[in-house]
């Protein structure tokens, strides 16, 4: 079934008609002497609703399709083995719902090659994407809530715990603990970049950034309730809330709001953005699907 949600759209510039709005904890426009030109969101498809419990989505360029990881049943630190990841067609067609099964509360996943890195709830999963076969399971010692992953250029894979406030990782041959500590506040959403990973916090609501030379904590936005997902955007990110927002944090650290889901029930978990498509997709959760925007 397809479903519209409401979008909440940028404002117009007197002057130079670009599309702007107010910063979600800053003054009123009027008072700003800067005005942020802010991506609009347009629906462009949403998927059935059999994605049980969608928390993450990630596009795979080789293929052309997109994974979604689906909790199943929850609670989704139950080691219940009814999770499965999904494999999706450009047009949010469902190719194959259960393309990967045996996992238990799968979420957070990163892509490098043929290999896709699933985090599930305890462990680390290697899958081979061009055989949907399940290669390989490393267990994390001491974790009890892995959440969202990135990889970088080398292939080391950054991976949250958002209930031991630790950051892992793995560079092919062994986990490391990369950065512990109660600053990251529940880290969930992670992206990385060169020098360092840009993090979103579900348990204190921050957004802040995580040094990879020496690794140390920066909060640059502590407003952000639930921050899940986050994702680059020209110069600044994408961040959703699990409650069921997507913002805009520009260069500035200023956020956004682009698009609210509340009223329809349907969360906002982890986001992905295609920059060579200008495509946003969205898994709502609690609502078994994801849906696409399109980004101008």
């Amino acid at each position: 079934m397809k479903y519209f949600l409401p979008l909440i759209l940028a404002f117009s510039m007197v002057a130079c008609k670009q599309k702007t709005a107010e910063t979600a904890d800053t003054q009123p426009a009027a008072e700003m002497k800067d005005t942020v030109a802010l991506p609009v969101l347009t629906q462009l498809w949403a998927s059935d609703t059999t994605l049980t419990t969608a928390e993450s989505v990630i596009f795979d360029e080789k293929y052309g399709v997109f994974y979604v990881s689906c909790i199943g049943k929850v609670p989704p630190d139950a080691k219940d083995k009814d999770g499965f990841i999904a494999r999706l067609n450009q047009k949010g067609e469902i190719m194959k719902q259960k393309w990967v099964t045996g996992l238990s509360g799968p979420k957070g996943m990163a892509l490098k090659g043929d290999s896709l890195y699933v985090t599930d709830i305890d462990a680390l999963v290697i899958i081979n994407v061009a055989t949907g076969k399940l290669v390989k399971r490393i267990p994390v010692k001491g974790a009890k809530f892995l959440n969202d992953a990135d990889v970088d250029a080398a292939g080391v894979v950054y991976f949250s715990d958002s209930n031991t406030n630790t950051v892992h990782s793995f560079d092919g041959k062994e986990v490391k603990v990369f950065y512990q500590g109660e600053a990251l506040g529940g880290p969930n959403g992670i992206y990385n970049e060169a020098d360092r990973l840009v993090m979103a916090s579900f348990g204190k609501g921050h957004v802040y950034t995580l040094s990879k030379t020496n690794p140390t904590v920066e909060s640059k936005v502590d407003t952000l309730a639930g921050g899940d997902g986050v994702e680059a955007f020209n110069d600044g990110y994408l961040v959703s809330s699990w409650n069921g927002e997507v913002y805009f944090v520009d260069k500035d650290w200023k956020k956004h709001l682009l698009l609210d889901t509340k009223p329809n029930k349907l969360n906002a978990a982890d986001i992905e953005y295609v920059p060579s498509q200008k495509l946003l997709l969205v898994p709502e959760f609690f609502g078994n699907k994801v849906t696409a925007y399109e980004v101008k």
